[in-house]
């Protein structure tokens, strides 16, 4: 499965627009921050602008560099969570290299509950490589990877609605430290608050700067796009 994972990834990257180089997105997101930093004094404060800006970038590049017809080549018509977490994958690693210019490490693992499934997925850079997000000098407490996280959370968003799963799955991520992205695909059938057990099992703290509601009110307010109740 691998291998031909593998081959999809490099077909799809032809028909994807070229990497950007990376000093190109962290030059521009050293000066984010450092406006957001004279602007807030809480970290917590500047993590969830970072977030929210990531969510409106993000949304506008899935739409700009994916093609519809090439998410639903990939995502599995059954909605299986393995092959759900083979499409978690593929666009994980395409987002990444679209960046940073390299594939990253990337896992996964599916977690199976009384009323459904959550797979979690984890995107992180190989350590002989740079990021967009690396070498950035901040105050203590400022993750330059929320706006990565914001990204994702609303490029995932924006696939669920083109490929009309957005009643079937929803989807959450947040930054590992200073090294990648950790998110989480959920069914719809889990109650929110098991759901929100679960996560901060597996990754104690993930909504300690931003929230849920946060989640919730920025993707509702530049996608349209809603998460359960709760």
């Amino acid at each position: 499965m691998k291998r031909e994972l593998a081959k999809l990834i490099g077909r799809l990257s032809k028909h994807f627009q070229p990497t950007v180089h990376v000093l190109v997105p962290r030059m521009l997101l050293m000066f984010l921050i450092a406006k957001l930093e004279a602007e807030f004094t809480n970290p917590a404060d500047i993590n969830r602008e970072l977030h929210r800006l990531g969510i409106w970038g993000g949304s506008r590049c899935l739409v700009e560099l994916s093609k519809p017809e090439d998410l639903r080549k990939t995502y599995p018509s059954d909605h299986n969570p393995e092959g759900v977490a083979d499409f978690m994958e593929v666009y994980s690693i395409l987002a990444w290299n679209w960046f940073s210019g390299h594939s990253p490490y990337f896992s996964s693992k599916i977690i199976k509950e009384e009323n459904g499934y959550i797979i979690e997925g984890i995107v992180k850079s190989v350590e002989s490589k740079e990021t967009f997000a690396d070498k950035i000098e901040t105050i203590s407490g400022v993750n330059p990877y929320y706006m990565a996280s914001g990204g994702f959370e609303a490029a995932t968003a924006i696939a669920f609605k083109i490929l009309r799963v957005e009643n079937i799955w929803w989807s959450v991520w947040r930054p590992i430290d200073k090294s990648g992205i950790i998110g989480f695909y959920i069914q719809r059938t889990i109650p929110v608050e098991k759901v929100v057990e679960v996560i901060e099992k597996e990754k104690p703290g993930f909504f300690k700067d931003v929230s849920l509601k946060d989640s919730a009110k920025f993707l509702l307010e530049y996608l349209g796009a809603k998460l359960p109740s709760f």
